[in-house]
């Protein structure tokens, strides 16, 4: 929601393809920083409240998955989550590019 939000509010004033490219450029970025904050201050103190897991078992996780730079709860969100949620924002986007002209018709009707 903070991707689509953010991008929707940016296009609705700027519908130009530029504007179609910053508006999905800051929805990634929303959608990373929020996902940052959410997993630091929210998730991960959940699932280790809550869930019984453990910082120092989501740790070994992260190294047996090959991710070796992860030591705590900073460097989870630094190492895995960050970039995932840039991925995940670039593979939105690119697929917006790609069947947005195609479906507007649709949308507008």
């Amino acid at each position: 929601s903070f991707f689509v939000g953010t991008a929707g509010l940016i296009y609705k004033y700027k519908k130009t393809r530029g504007g179609a490219i910053l508006s999905m450029a800051a929805g990634t970025v929303a959608l990373t920083a929020s996902g940052a904050l959410i997993n630091y201050f929210f998730t991960i103190p959940f699932y280790i409240a809550v869930m019984g897991f453990s910082m120092e078992g989501i740790v070994a996780a992260t190294h047996a998955a090959g991710n070796t730079m992860v030591t705590g709860l900073p460097s989870l969100i630094l190492w895995v989550f960050i970039p995932f949620n840039l991925m995940k924002g670039l593979v939105v986007s690119v697929i917006v590019g790609l069947i947005y002209k195609k479906l507007s018709p649709l949308l507008h009707r």
